[in-house]
């Protein structure tokens, strides 16, 4: 059995020898090559060239172009002019068409056309060049302007002292750039004050007006400039209220004497008179002040009271009693109650007469100057004062009489109410008259001077006027009163 299966073997090799042989080395050879395939040059075909706007001296010029190349890839390109240049705007591979754009240096100062020979490679580096004709269109150079205007600032407000003022900002636009807009608010007295938001109205600018300033200035720094309308600011008034301001001196305060309460004064029966009369709620400013002079009063009206001027500004009226100190200063002396406390005392019985004609000199200057002060202040405020009248009885004591009216009326028209009469600019309530008529003999039937009370052994008789003595005065107030 072995024996059989050898030569089988022996036959089968003897088989493989024999093709093998027949054969030759040629089965184990190399594939000979294939013929290169012929190069495609790229078909160049100008689909598009757009005209070009070319500005007096512009300094290069550039165009899209769209070629088709059949190669199926993407194309190099170059131009045949000098320093001109072709960059492909499309990056897709295996794409027949392409986009790629012209761009040559140059200066052009007319109208024209470029011929420019562009050269397309395919990728076995194969030209195909075409000539592409571009048409350049001059047109004239842009002007640069300054920033328009587009909307005007403007402000929203009431305008009233303590309102905030909001400012309502314009819109610009610039041909070359976004222009630096600066904001400003505007006084009508020079002041300029940066906007940063809302701006509250302060009581020193009224009567002033306020605008909205805006300034825009563009990269080559042009500009532009607009101001809003002015609006005046005013002070809020509560337009039902009526202010009535009194000034002087203890007539009006209502002071009687230590132990003796105060009179209800002429002041406020007149400010009750000035509600009905009018119908509006008033107001009333009492500055008067116990023991003031002319001199002291000039003083507080020249910036010593602060408050009062500010009340002056805004009176719709104002009453004055003032210069009865003036000639009271003469009878006024000093002592040590009990050897040390000091103590003024009034001697009515033992006038000075050279302090009395002082105070009669410093009237005669310094009651216009307060007039002049006031109406500074407030130009069309109705002003009323009464005549200083005469404490004195015209019969009974008729020699303190006749010397207190020597002061009050003189011969070179010098006296305290001679003044007062002669001032323009005020309306004169005639006190002094009323008295003199009605009560010329019995003075104590309408003031203090006749009172026969003491406190610690000093008189206290006085010249200010009882209650009877405060409705006549206000009575004459009411007869020069001019409707507000």
């Amino acid at each position: 059995m072995k024996q059989n299966r050898f030569k089988v073997g022996i036959v089968f090799l003897l088989m493989f020898a024999l093709v093998f042989s027949s054969m030759g080395t040629s089965a184990f050879a190399a594939k000979p090559p294939k013929p290169p395939k012929p190069a495609k040059s790229a078909t160049i075909e100008v689909v598009e060239s757009l005209p070009l706007i070319v500005p007096l001296g512009n300094s290069s010029i550039s165009t899209n172009l769209i070629v088709m190349n059949d190669d199926g890839e993407e194309p190099e390109a170059s131009a045949s002019l000098g320093d001109t240049s072709i960059a492909w705007v499309s990056a897709k591979r295996k794409s027949t068409t392409y986009e790629m754009t012209y761009t040559k240096p140059d200066t052009y100062n007319g109208d024209g056309s470029e011929t420019v020979t562009v050269t397309v490679y395919n990728v076995d580096g194969n030209p195909t060049s075409v000539d592409i004709s571009i048409d350049i269109e001059q047109s004239a150079p842009s002007i640069n302007e300054p920033p328009e205007n587009i909307t005007p600032p403007d402000i929203d407000s009431t305008f009233l002292v303590g309102d905030s003022a909001s400012p309502i900002l314009g819109t610009w636009d610039d041909d070359y750039s976004i222009p630096v807009v600066t904001r400003t608010w505007e006084l009508s007295d020079g002041t300029s004050i940066p906007v940063t938001g809302d701006l509250v109205l302060l009581a020193a600018w009224d009567g002033l007006s306020i605008a909205i300033k805006e300034v825009a200035v563009d990269e080559e720094g042009l500009e532009t400039s607009f101001v809003s309308d002015y609006h005046p600011i005013t002070d809020p008034v509560i337009v039902t209220d009526l202010i009535y301001v009194a000034l002087g001196d203890s007539i009006a305060t209502g002071t009687v004497a230590p132990t003796f309460d105060n009179e209800t004064t002429y002041v406020e029966y007149f400010g009750i008179f000035l509600h009905g009369d009018t119908g509006r709620n008033v107001i009333t400013r009492d500055f008067s002040s116990d023991g003031d002079q002319t001199s002291h009063l000039l003083d507080r009206l020249n910036g010593g009271d602060p408050d009062m001027i500010a009340q002056v500004r805004v009176a719709d009226i104002i009453t004055l009693s003032i210069g009865g100190n003036n000639l009271m200063n003469a009878a006024k002396y000093h002592t040590l109650f009990l050897g040390f406390i000091p103590v003024d005392y009034y001697d009515f019985e033992r006038i000075d007469l050279v302090k009395a004609e002082a105070g009669r000199q410093a009237f005669v200057i310094q009651f216009p100057a307060i007039i002049q002060k006031i109406r500074a202040y407030n130009p069309d405020v109705q002003i009323i004062v009464n005549t200083i009248y005469n404490p004195f009885k015209g019969i009974q004591d008729a020699a303190n009489h006749t010397l207190l009216e020597g002061y009050l009326y003189r011969t070179d028209k010098m006296g305290i109410n001679d003044v007062i009469l002669a001032t323009d600019g005020i309306d004169v309530a005639p006190v002094h008259q009323a008295f003199e008529t009605r009560h010329f003999d019995t003075k104590d039937a309408i003031t203090y001077m006749y009172i026969t009370d003491t406190y610690f052994g000093f008189e206290l008789r006085n010249p200010h006027p009882n209650h009877a003595g405060q409705l006549i005065i206000e009575e004459m107030h009411e007869d020069v009163y001019r409707p507000l």
